[in-house]
């Protein structure tokens, strides 16, 4: 009997043992792209080290939105990760690779998608319709309609409200808000038609915040020199604003379409596979709450389950990669792209032509003087602006420039809330992105005649006005798609598209940007909790 049950327990010492190791050994598949960071005994995440810049809120006085260093964010507002009473062990682990916007958009397509399913489920009007758009548990619908007692109301497809709570969404149900039904019920998530640039229908990422709670020692943030802690957590609610501003590439445009505008405008639809900037500090924090949720769950999957904290890296972690991150612009050969033909120029004019005749009716001849090209530009330079810290009136910091700046509704409050310790996310959006697109309107006939050049020659007698009309004509930027070369929408300067009319090769070096704000990395913390 004593042998058996000695056997038993050595099987079961031997089977926790197993299972212990078959579990570390899935926690180090699953981070095989990540570096393993010693524990270590203290992770002062809510001290600022000296060795960190504090970034002041563009929107409250004495506050900040993110520490960082090396043009990176570090950690700030966190409490304490050193571990998790009755937890077995314990690992950390830095992701190799700044976030990048690829991924931050897995975090708000998912918040979106929520969004726009739970209003549809409030706003269709078909109750079965609506009946669909939840994972009904029939078992469960049907024992909580016998048992009267607790729950005597009826749950059929008109009890949207009670059904909702007790269900969740069916996130098979087809989402289509583009078209048909669903886009009427969803238009107000929209841009509005005046804001869109040549009627491109995108989602409005200004009706949008993530909602959490984040866990403070620090009872008096005041930030920039010192965090002072207090003696007991805080469990403060907050929301954060998911919006990016890729138009902080562009503050530094000079031109019409240059390098830095064309980063503005198209970052996010075609670099997405680039770092994320153009957030807050504030904001990468609500992306590691979530993260920590998405790896929770994924560990859980596969057998592990633990507690899992994401964090910013403090210092000391980013100075294991003893690297900056800068944005690699390669080199590019713009002489056949900038320089204006004869043949392709007519084909430029006649489509004019023909889209004129189309309203007026009328034959244009080349000498005519009303055959004009009207198109429209994104005024980048101006939507990239970067406020001061210029303190105005109920703690908001404006600068004189807001007054000024197109769009900027500086009356109304700066997007985001307020939390119970007076942290803001720092974000401001502009209200009214009309005022960005700018109509431009060019008269398209040359000063030397078409039919006096060769369609082989450069063509002659354009101004730098018309040449920008014509680039806006064959490579349009508002339509630009998946898989384009972002290159191929910059405009040449005056002096660079005179050179390359003139016969000269223009060539631009690869060369590196900065950065416009910080981006991110992010550690994970995982406490085997059972």
């Amino acid at each position: 009997m004593r042998i058996g049950i000695n056997f038993i327990l050595v099987f079961l010492v031997f089977g926790i043992v197993n299972g212990c190791f078959g579990q570390q050994k899935t926690i180090a598949r699953y981070f095989k792209d990540y570096t393993q960071l010693d524990v270590g005994s203290d992770y002062p995440t809510n001290e600022t080290d000296p060795r960190a810049m504090a970034i002041p809120s563009r929107t409250y006085a004495g506050d900040t939105s993110g520490l960082k260093f090396r043009n990176q964010f570090v950690a700030f507002r966190q409490d304490d990760i050193n571990g998790v009473t009755g937890s077995k062990w314990h690992f950390r682990f830095l992701h190799n690779e700044p976030t990048t916007l690829a991924e931050y958009n897995e975090f708000r397509n998912q918040l979106r998608d929520s969004l726009l399913r739970e209003q549809l489920y409030e706003r269709v009007k078909d109750d079965k319709e609506a009946a669909k758009m939840l994972v009904v548990s029939k078992p469960f619908l049907a024992e909580m309609e016998r048992n009267t007692e607790n729950n005597p109301k009826d749950f059929g497809y008109k009890d949207r409200t009670d059904n909702r709570y007790y269900f969740d969404l069916n996130w098979k149900y087809p989402l289509i808000p583009e078209k048909g039904w669903q886009a009427e019920l969803l238009s107000n998530y929209y841009l509005p038609e005046a804001e869109r640039f040549y009627g491109k229908r995108e989602f409005d990422w200004r009706n949008i915040q993530y909602s959490y709670f984040i866990i403070d020692l620090s009872k008096d943030v005041k930030t920039g020199d010192t965090l002072k802690r207090s003696k007991r957590r805080f469990i403060i609610d907050y929301e954060s604003p998911v919006i990016v501003n890729p138009f902080a590439w562009s503050h530094a445009s000079k031109s019409v379409n240059d390098e830095t505008s064309v980063l503005g405008q198209l970052y996010e639809e075609l670099l997405s596979d680039q770092p994320l900037t153009g957030i807050t500090g504030m904001q990468a924090l609500a992306f590691c709450d979530w993260k920590a949720i998405q790896i929770e769950k994924e560990l859980e999957k596969q057998g592990v389950y633990a507690w899992v904290r994401v964090t910013l890296p403090t210092v000391s972690d980013l100075e294991r990669l003893k690297s900056e991150q800068q944005f690699q612009v390669p080199e590019r050969d713009y002489t056949k792209q900038w320089r204006i033909g004869v043949k392709e120029y007519k084909a430029f004019v006649n489509a004019v032509k023909d889209s004129l005749r189309l309203v007026t009716e009328e034959k244009l001849s080349d000498s005519s003087d009303h055959c004009y090209y009207r198109y429209f530009w994104m005024d980048a330079a101006t939507k990239g602006f970067e406020p001061g810290l210029t303190p105005g009136p109920e703690n908001v910091l404006y600068t004189e420039h807001y007054e000024t700046v197109k769009g900027q509704n500086v009356e109304s409050r700066p997007f985001g809330a307020l939390n119970e310790l007076g942290q803001h996310s720092g974000v401001r959006v502009f209200t009214n992105l009309q005022a960005f697109i700018i109509p431009e309107q060019v008269n398209v006939i040359a000063g030397v005649s078409l039919d006096n050049q060769e369609d082989t020659e450069s063509m002659k007698g354009i101004t730098y006005e018309q040449a920008k009309a014509f680039y806006s004509w064959k490579y349009p930027i508002h339509k630009a798609k998946q898989g384009d070369d972002w290159q191929q929408f910059i405009f040449p300067t005056k002096e660079q598209f005179e050179s390359v009319q003139s016969g000269e090769t223009v060539i631009v070096p690869a060369h590196k940007l900065d950065f416009p704000s910080p981006t991110f990395q992010y550690v994970v913390h995982v406490n085997k909790l059972r």
